[in-house]
């Protein structure tokens, strides 16, 4: 018998998802929905990326065998073969699946929980995200004299005209503020793996070089260090796809349970960047 390739796992995970969307309660274009929707987008993409690697396995053993009619595509079947024939090859491929689940959830998670901030807070929280970064300006300006004209257009600077530009830290920090009597998690726990999953998407996208305050993280055997102006430096998970699978199904059991204290709230639209605006 032969044992489930890698593939096969990533599509029993897919498979839980699906369940998962089709089951949900929420209606079209609820954004708590459609998080979970977006999330099996992105890791059905990351399904086929690794059964394509498996299949050029197969192809390169000589366990695949085409009809006559595919001969003209040959140079092409050649040319796919080649990634599992040279590491580099194997390693680039394997790094693009990683960073693509990496940036892309924690896209789908920052879009959706903006919406959340829209509908669930008050306005006065939400005029707290919005002057968040102006606040400390505004100490440090009373501290001096400092001229009209100057002060406003660090107002303007500072203070962010709608929710979409706040950071997505200072978000869920609030959420798990309000919820926090009645949340089923430990909420450190929950705040430090997204705090880890920002930083790590960051510093993807930018190259490895970390940009901010020290900070070391350790996930199922793991380890972390982020350093400010450094390269990251991180054991090894390029070529271990649970650990990208846990990763996704922590962020899911963390967004479930925020999502869980929203039962008032019939219908969450996707937030309207022009309907909300902070005037000055």
């Amino acid at each position: 018998m032969i044992n489930p390739t890698k593939a096969t796992q990533i599509l029993n995970e897919l498979k839980k998802l699906q369940k998962i969307c089709i089951e949900s309660p929420f209606k079209d274009n609820d954004a708590r929905g459609d998080f979970y929707k977006l999330t099996y987008d992105v890791l059905d993409n990351f399904y086929k990326g690794y059964f394509a690697l498996e299949l050029a396995v197969f192809m390169n053993e000589g366990k695949v065998s085409f009809s006559p009619e595919l001969m003209p595509y040959q140079e092409n079947f050649d040319r796919f073969i080649e990634i599992v024939r040279h590491p580099i090859l194997v390693r680039s491929h394997l790094g693009n699946l990683n960073r693509s689940v990496i940036i892309d959830i924690w896209s789908a998670f920052e879009v959706v929980l903006t919406s959340i901030a829209e509908a669930c807070f008050e306005q006065t929280e939400k005029n707290d995200l919005l002057l968040r970064e102006y606040v400390d300006v505004e100490k440090l300006l009373k501290t001096c004299n400092c001229d009209e004209k100057i002060q406003l257009k660090l107002k303007e600077k500072f203070v962010k005209k709608h929710l979409s530009h706040v950071s997505i830290n200072h978000k869920y920090g609030k959420l798990f503020k309000r919820f926090k009597k009645k949340y089923k998690r430990d909420i450190e726990n929950d705040r430090k793996f997204l705090e880890f999953w920002g930083k790590l998407r960051n510093t993807v996208h930018g190259n490895y070089i970390y940009t901010g305050n020290d900070f070391e993280y350790k996930f199922k055997g793991y380890h972390f260090i982020f350093e400010n102006g450094k390269t990251v430096k991180h054991d090894d998970f390029e070529n271990d796809p649970y650990f990208i699978m846990n990763m996704i199904d922590e962020i899911i059991l963390i967004f479930t349970e925020i999502i869980s204290h929203l039962d008032e709230f019939v219908f969450i639209p996707y937030l309207d960047v022009e309907a909300e605006k902070f005037e000055l």
